[in-house]
């Protein structure tokens, strides 16, 4: 699922929050760019911005929040769970200008700044920086490293912009492009963590799995988190030992037996 600030899915019209209550002087706005260097948006007519027109002030924080949902209904389908969120980004500002992006699963109460810290999402690539100007877009992609015990029903990401006291005439920060990816699960399965164990997790793909139902079938498969098959086999006993060859990352183990389904998260560290 996606939107490119056109709110064409009615499911995240109402997600974008900017913050004018505790930040009065909020830069943030949704609309077209006419700026310096921003122009135009990534995709469509409109970004989020701080401010569509003017230059950034000096000595300002802007904040804006993203409400999206944990468990994404899909008619039809049943469930995703969200997997990975991706954006397009510009920042045109001075070295000691800053953007900050951090994450909430508690509606709020706590905050993790998530250019620092990768505890409860894995990045893709490194670490993100917006403490620099970039060379035209930029895209960046976060994979969710919890799954799905463990979320709740919304999930909010903050973004923060912060100028220091030094005027700079420059454009800022300007995002566009959203993209959140729900890994998709059947309607009538029942998702239980502990009719399996996986020991050990983390490991190096050499796992011990073992079914609490007594199940002597089942099916096993493995997805990397944009939901692409890695690794599938059938049981024949209620433990098995498992050898997956995989590179490391974070995987979901799907557990089928005749009577329910069990989703696990999978770590493979070599």
């Amino acid at each position: 699922m996606g939107t490119s600030l056109e709110f064409s899915d009615s499911l995240y019209q109402d997600a974008f929050e900017i913050d004018t209550v505790n930040y009065p002087d909020n830069l943030w706005q949704i609309g077209q760019p006419q700026k310096t260097i921003f122009v135009s948006a990534y995709s469509g007519q409109r970004a989020i911005v701080t401010d569509t027109l003017n230059p950034y002030l000096n000595n300002d924080t802007s904040v804006f929040s993203i409400k999206i949902p944990g468990y994404h209904p899909i008619i039809g389908w049943g469930f995703g769970v969200l997997s990975n969120i991706n954006f397009q980004y510009r920042l045109d500002i001075d070295s000691g200008d800053i953007g900050i992006l951090e994450f909430s699963k508690d509606s709020g109460q706590s905050w993790t700044n998530l250019t620092t810290d990768s505890t409860f999402l894995i990045w893709n690539s490194s670490l993100p920086h917006f403490d620099s100007s970039t060379n035209g877009w930029q895209h960046c992609s976060i994979s969710c490293g919890f799954f799905p015990d463990s979320y709740p029903d919304s999930i909010y990401f903050r973004f923060t912009f912060i100028s220091d006291s030094n005027s700079s005439n420059k454009d800022g920060w300007i995002i566009d492009d959203f993209k959140f990816q729900y890994f998709f699960s059947g309607v009538n399965e029942a998702y239980n963590n502990n009719h399996i164990t996986l020991y050990p997790n983390p490991s190096s793909g050499h796992i011990k799995l073992h079914s609490k139902t007594g199940a002597k079938k089942a099916n096993i498969q493995v997805t990397n988190l944009s939901g692409q098959k890695v690794y599938e086999t059938t049981t024949s006993s209620d433990t098995e030992d498992l050898n997956l060859p995989l590179p490391d990352g974070v995987y979901i183990l799907r557990y089928s037996d005749e009577t329910t389904t069990t989703i696990k998260r999978l770590i493979i560290q070599h």
